[in-house]
């Protein structure tokens, strides 16, 4: 019996020390292991569950302290378990927390449940917490603050609008202004070349002198110029006549 007693304390103290590494000074004795006429408690303050993916800048409203007094034939009977410190639950929410942690110890005698014990409580805070309550003046900024951010979007769309605006009107002006150059170009090369045809055509067809033979044209007309000879001979024939 001594010995079944002994291990039982070994258990207890073994949790204790357990409990202790992970929950530091969070963890207050309420009374000496070394003091046998007192059973073994202590005390665990308890927030929403560590590592629970919560903003860090709100304040933790769920918070208590978990008060364990462990009987001399622990875990083989409940330990005894209250809440003080309660802040961030109702006092239903207590009911039910503290209904559901006594389920779950008597499921659990036979075996150390303190640490599952107080992760149940940190999931419940954790599940149940208020978030704190804004003031007046709080949601007054606040509406202020989404107000701005909203007449801010709007000018952003209306700026994006208009540059997308003067990026078409440029758009359609430069293309408008290459349109009208090639047109002009292509005008001064089609008058160009009627005028190159016309004066060709003037330059072969236009008649230039009359005789009894018909008209001549310049090509025609392109003949030597009378040497002194001719001019002689044509001097002498009108004196003989």
């Amino acid at each position: 019996m001594a010995t079944s007693q002994t291990s039982l304390s070994e258990r207890q103290s073994d949790e204790l020390e357990a409990i202790k590494a992970i929950y530091l000074e969070d963890v207050i004795e309420l009374s000496q292991q070394n003091n046998k006429s007192m059973p073994l408690s202590y005390s665990i303050k308890l927030t929403p569950q560590r590592g629970a993916s919560f903003d860090l800048n709100e304040e933790v409203q769920g918070t208590l302290r978990m008060n364990v007094l462990i009987p001399p034939d622990y875990p083989n009977v409940v330990p005894q378990i209250s809440f003080v410190d309660v802040q961030g639950l109702s006092k239903s929410q207590v009911k039910v927390l503290e209904d559901g942690l006594s389920q779950m110890a008597k499921d659990s005698v036979g075996e150390v449940m303190i640490l599952p014990l107080a992760q149940y409580v940190e999931a419940f805070l954790y599940a149940n917490q208020r978030r704190p309550t804004p003031s007046f003046y709080d949601e007054m900024l606040l509406r202020r603050k989404r107000e701005e951010e909203e007449v801010t979007k709007a000018q952003q769309k209306f700026q994006e609008k208009e540059v997308q605006a003067m990026r078409h009107e440029i758009q359609r002006r430069h293309e408008e202004l290459r349109e009208e150059n090639l047109n002009r170009r292509n005008s001064r090369r089609l008058n160009s070349e009627n005028l190159y045809e016309e004066a060709a055509q003037d330059e072969i067809q236009t008649p230039v002198l009359v005789n009894d033979k018909g008209p001549k044209t310049r090509k025609d007309n392109l003949e030597p110029p009378p040497t002194d000879m001719d001019r002689c001979v044509s001097h002498v024939t009108v004196n003989v006549n």
